[in-house]
C-alpha cells in the first residue's frame, strides 16, 4: 500500500533509519535497540499511546512513506491502516497517496467526495485491484470515506502514471473535452490514435495482447 500523505500536504512512510545509521554494520543489534512494540495493528483500536514513539521519529517531516514487503500481507495492511488514522488525527497529515493512477485516483477522491458509492467501489475508480480487494485495506477506505466531508479529510491521490482503475475508462473523453476546451479539437483520426493507445495503457494489471498492441500501432501508423 505505498501511499503519501502530507501535513497541509503529503504523507508516504519510512519506520526506521538509514543504515547509515547502524553502528557497526550490526543489523540485528540496531533493530533489538530501536524496535518499538506496538500493542495493537486493529484499525478500530484508536488508542494510540504505542504509536508515540514513531510520531517522535517522524517529528516535522511532512513526508512519511508508508511501505510494504508484498503486496498480499495481510497484517501489514491493516498495522498501516491504524497507522494512517493515528497520522491523519494526531500528526496532522491530510493527504494518502496510493501508488496508482495519478488520473484515475483524482477520479477516486471525487467518488468519496460525491458520496454517491460506497467506500471500496469510490476507491476502485482510481486505486489498484490488489488493494481495493483485500478485506484488510476495506477499513482504510471507510476511514477516508468517513472524513471526506469533514473539514480536515484525508484526501486520496495519486502518484503513478498507470491507468489503474475504473475512472480510466472515461480517460479518453476527458482528454478529448481538455482539447477541444483548447481550442485544438482532436480529429477523428487523432482522437482513434488516442484511445487506441489508452486501451493498450489500461491493461495495468496484465500483459497487453498483441492484437492491442498492434491495434495502438495502426492507430499512430
Amino acid at each position: 500500500m505505498d501511499r503519501m500523505w502530507t501535513r497541509g500536504a503529503v504523507l508516504v512512510a519510512v519506520l526506521v533509519a538509514s543504515p547509515a545509521t547502524w553502528a557497526g554494520g550490526d543489523e540485528v543489534a540496531w533493530l533489538k535497540e530501536h524496535a518499538v512494540p506496538l500493542r495493537s495493528i486493529d484499525p478500530a483500536d484508536d488508542d494510540f499511546a504505542d504509536l508515540e514513539a514513531v510520531g517522535r521519529w517522524i517529528g516535522d517531516a511532512r513526508i512519511v512513506g508508508l511501505g510494504e514487503q508484498t503486496h498480499g500481507d495481510g497484517a501489514t495492511f491493516l498495522a498501516k491502516c491504524r497507522l494512517a488514522k493515528y497520522l491523519h488525527q494526531e500528526k496532522g497529515f491530510d493527504v494518502i497517496a496510493f501508488e496508482s493512477g495519478l488520473y484515475d485516483c483524482r477520479e477516486a477522491w471525487k467518488a468519496f467526495q460525491d458520496a454517491k458509492l460506497g467506500p471500496v467501489d469510490a476507491a476502485s475508480e482510481g486505486v489498484f485491484g490488489i488493494w481495493t480487494r483485500s478485506a484488510q485495506v476495506k477499513p482504510l477506505f471507510d476511514y477516508i470515506a468517513a472524513q471526506a466531508a469533514s473539514k480536515r479529510p484525508l484526501e486520496l491521490c495519486g502518484f503513478d502514471s498507470q491507468l489503474t482503475g475504473r475512472a480510466s475508462k472515461r480517460l479518453g473523453d476527458d482528454l478529448e473535452a481538455a482539447a477541444t476546451s483548447a481550442g485544438h479539437p482532436l480529429d477523428a483520426k487523432n482522437a482513434a490514435a488516442v484511445r487506441a493507445m489508452l486501451r493498450v495503457l489500461g491493461d495495468s494489471e496484465i500483459k497487453p495482447t498483441t492484437t492491442a498492441l498492434q491495434e495502438g500501432d495502426d492507430a499512430l501508423a
